[in-house]
């Protein structure tokens, strides 16, 4: 048997961390697969009446520590297992109908399935320890046979280079059951390192959050997660353990391997370009990382223990640098052969080589470069055209694009924007191709294998019916992912992107929200967790909207705002609105920018904070100056909650100290999450930490107040007064109260979040009593959310009235001017009567400035995007 599988060597030694923090021991994982086989045994055995000697097992391998346990302890026990994805290719059932294995297993978070398909015990080779399938980019899947030497010779050599040691700690970031992933498993377990267990995404906060917390020393990745690490900013530099990453999966594209040698090179981590295939179980090469600056695009040196060599097409070795042939690997890591039939398991080594179907070239230093794929090229037009020369030539103009064939067309993909013309001009003066033999399909989602390598055969089939319709483009792909983009102001949005991952702002949920049940006739449970893809997949519903739902954030939004209108504009007193938005503002912290905050990204979580309602903030006091009014130097120091002047400033703007105390507490938030302790246990225990939060900013506002005396105002002397109802130490405590209803799950938490709320309000240092009302009523909103459904066109208007809340808030101070001192609606019946005329035209003026805005910010943005865009080399 392989000897990583020989976990008893490493005895006390952690092997596995599962996210909550659980820690399981080499000794301890060897118990618990042992009793796992043997359980599957007895199992096999009750159903069938059958001595399971040496069964072939069809097992669906997980990321978790059963599924994991169980895999070992059946090598251990000399079965043979056929390794398949988590989740069921479309292959799979013809697969399994015809090499009928005994058993298929499954042993997810949430069912323990063992389905027995076969009590015919099949004649296994000895040496036969492990099957995989290849992922059939270019054609149908093959089974590749591997034995007990092949998987630890491969084990042993990338634990060798890598110079992998017990105190390393890998991601699970990719799939257990990809060869590449596989082989991450099975040479840490060669040396007696640990695996930190997770399924996150590349594109989530919390991966990187939880690789710094639980101290992961490496990462491997395929190009396609590479390019989503780029997109949205590398976080590597907040892994204080890292020690190398490596990638291997795909080619991945010379400017990205500089990217990631330069981050590498300054951060002090190593960088690791590979090559293999699963025949090869799988690894074949790498670049040594010191070597790597002289030999980008390079797939490096054969492995230890292993030969590269390139070959014609007559067979004969080529030795010469520069000259083009197929590239030939062999060494104890190569399979023993297919498996087509049943009657091959039977067979033992059937090759001593591997003929990779790469074409490469050989360069100085032993070292190799892929320069194509034999079925990677097609005769168009009398051509014969490298696919991957002229996927490269388009990269090299600033796309980033999948290139295939269909019939005698090019087709060039991309799940981004591309420039048609510009591409089929280059692609004519290439190979003279003319325009109708070049289709270009953007804003295309890309079929991707679970280990993100390109599934060809699936992504022709869906663009071969849209060849000659390249108007009719994916509405639901477009309108979905573009809206996203714009709400949340990101570069690019990806497939496996949402709402949540880009940091989307409270302001941008309720556009959203309105923008996804436009598109789907209604409004999922989560949506703002669910990716563009999974959005995309929902069927919508037929006919028109007739109902839209108001969320509890919708109503208690609107609510505030309106008071704070009403308030300004008449003498009736239901003040309070300004603190019901710090409870809300409190809610959308933990809810939309945790991500940033937790994994320590704080000048993205101050910008999508701060962004556009600061700017817009200072344009309103530029107009005000502009209009020959005065605005107190505390309203540009934003200072004006500390230093109020009574009788000055404008009234245009004096409402607006709001401002300064929200940009205090928002820099107050960024510099508790500066501190690393603060993010792992707000990471790890939610609840508990907003617990911990709300009760410090509530010990500090009862020491405020006694420091200050309740409910008075302090003179600060030259007229100057300081409030403490505008103190952000005494403030503080409402934005906590709102960070911790968010994090609320079950009754238990309900009662304590009751409690909270009551004593926010009963520490309130007012005495009008609609101030406490309104935190109440906010507080009760988040602690029982529900959905109101009301008339389409009302609650479409009364959502985009939301989503102007912050626009009707800067700008409100104008009509209170207009109305009370131009038009002198001053008495109590005239004020009334105005605000009937002035709140609904607030909300309409607001929105139509922010739909200006955005306009003009999706110009801007564009502008500059055309500007970064390089020339065509």
């Amino acid at each position: 048997m392989p000897r990583f599988i020989d976990l008893e060597r490493y005895g006390a030694n952690i092997v596995l961390v599962e996210e909550d923090g659980a820690t399981l021991s080499y000794q301890d994982l060897a118990v618990l697969a042992d009793r796992s086989a043997a359980e599957l045994e007895e199992r096999f055995l009750t159903a069938t009446n059958v001595t399971p000697t040496r069964l072939l097992i069809a097992f669906r391998l997980q990321t978790n520590v059963a599924s994991i346990a169980c895999f070992l302890g059946l090598l251990r026990r000399g079965h043979v297992i056929w390794v398949l994805n988590a989740t069921k290719s479309p292959t799979e059932s013809d697969l399994l109908d015809h090499h009928r294995p005994n058993v298929l297993v499954d042993m997810s978070r949430e069912t323990d399935t063992l389905e027995v398909l076969s009590d015919s015990l099949p004649a296994l080779h000895p040496d036969l320890c492990l099957m995989m399938s290849t992922s059939g980019t270019t054609g149908s899947a093959k089974l590749v046979m591997l034995s007990a030497e092949n998987v630890q010779s491969n084990a042993a050599a990338i634990q060798e280079y890598l110079d992998i040691t017990e105190a390393d700690r890998a991601l699970t970031s990719l799939p257990m059951a990809y060869s590449y992933g596989l082989s991450v498993l099975n040479s840490y377990l060669n040396a007696g390192a640990s695996l930190y267990l997770t399924e996150r995404s590349v594109t989530e906060p919390d991966f990187w959050a939880a690789a710094e917390m639980f101290q992961v020393t490496s990462l491997a990745f395929v190009p396609h997660q590479c390019e989503l690490i780029q997109r949205a900013g590398s976080q590597t530099k907040k892994l204080s353990n890292l020690r190398y990453i490596t990638q291997a999966g795909g080619n991945l594209s010379a400017d990205l391997t500089k990217y990631f040698h330069e981050i590498s090179t300054e951060e002090g981590w190593s960088f690791y370009v590979m090559y293999g295939q699963t025949e090869a179980s799988p690894r074949i090469s790498y670049v040594p990382p010191e070597r790597l600056p002289d030999h980008f695009g390079s797939i490096g040196r054969a492995i230890p223990g292993g030969e590269l060599w390139l070959e014609d097409d007559d067979g004969n070795r080529i030795e010469a640098e520069g000259v083009a042939g197929e590239l030939i690997y062999a060494g104890p890591n190569v399979m023993l052969g297919y498996a087509f039939d049943p009657a091959d398991f039977a067979k033992g080594a059937q090759c001593d080589r591997l003929h990779t179907g790469d074409i490469a070239v050989r360069q100085p230093e032993g070292m190799f470069k892929i320069v194509g794929r034999k079925s990677r090229f097609v005769k168009i037009y009398g051509l014969r055209i490298s696919l991957d020369e002229i996927e490269a030539r388009i990269q090299q103009m600033g796309y980033s694009t999948v290139v295939t064939a269909i019939g005698e067309t090019v087709v060039i993909v991309s799940e981004d924007d591309l420039d048609e013309v510009e591409i089929s001009e280059a692609l004519n003066q290439l190979y003279k191709l003319p325009p109708e033999m070049v289709y270009c399909a953007p804003n295309e989602e890309i079929a991707r294998f679970s280990s993100g390598k390109v599934d060809f055969e699936t992504m022709k089939a869906s663009l071969a019916g849209k060849l000659d319709a390249r108007a009719s483009l994916p509405v639901r792909s477009t309108s979905i992912s573009k809206e996203l983009q714009r709400v949340t102001r990101a570069r690019q949005v990806d497939q496996d992107d949402s709402f949540a991952s880009l940091g989307g702002d409270s302001l941008g949920y309720i556009t959203m929200s309105m923008a996804v049940e436009a598109h789907l006739g209604f409004l999922p449970d989560n949506w703002e967790n669910m990716t563009v893809r999974e959005l995309e997949q929902l069927e919508p519903v037929e006919g028109a909207v007739t109902k839209t739902a108001l969320t509890s954030d919708v109503i208690a939004r609107i609510t505030a705002v309106s008071m704070i209108v009403v308030n300004h504009l008449t003498h009736l007193d239901v003040a309070g609105g300004t603190w019901m938005l710090l409870v809300a503002a409190g809610f959308s912290l933990q809810r939309f920018s945790s991500g940033n905050l937790l994994s320590g990204n704080l000048l993205k979580a101050a910008y999508r904070l701060l962004y556009p309602f600061l700017p817009l903030y200072y344009l309103v006091l530029a107009a005000v100056a502009v209009a020959g009014r005065y605005a107190s130097v505390s309203m540009l120091t934003l200072t004006a909650n500390l230093n109020l002047i009574e009788g000055k400033g404008s009234g245009l703007v004096s409402p607006n100290w709001f401002v300064s105390l929200y940009v205090q507490l928002i820099l107050g938030v960024v510099l508790v999450f500066s501190l690393s302790r603060v993010r792992k246990w707000a990471n790890s225990r939610p609840f508990s930490f907003a617990v911990a939060l709300f009760s410090a900013c509530i010990v500090m506002a009862v020491v405020t107040q006694i420091v200050f005396l309740r409910n008075i105002t302090l003179n600060a002397g030259h007229g100057e007064t300081i409030s403490l109802i505008r103190l952000p130490f005494v403030c503080a405590m409402f934005v906590a109260l709102g960070w911790l209803l968010s994090t609320i799950q079950g009754g238990r938490h309900r009662l304590l979040g009751l409690g909270a709320i009551l004593l926010t309000v009963f520490l309130f240092p007012s005495d009008v009593i609609s101030r406490q009302i309104g935190v109440l009523a906010t507080g009760l909103l988040y602690l029982f959310p529900f959905k109101l459904y009301v008339p389409s066109r009302l609650g479409r208007a009364l959502s985009q009235a939301a989503a102007s809340s912050l626009y009707v808030y800067l700008l409100h101070g104008f009509l209170v001017h207009v109305f009370r001192y131009v038009l002198g609606l001053q008495s109590g019946y005239q004020s009334l009567a105005g605000t009937v005329v002035a709140l609904p035209l607030m909300f309409f003026i607001a929105n139509m400035v922010r739909i200006a805005f955005s306009v003009f910010e999706r110009q801007v943005i564009q502008i500059f995007a055309d500007r970064r865009r390089p020339s065509p080399a």
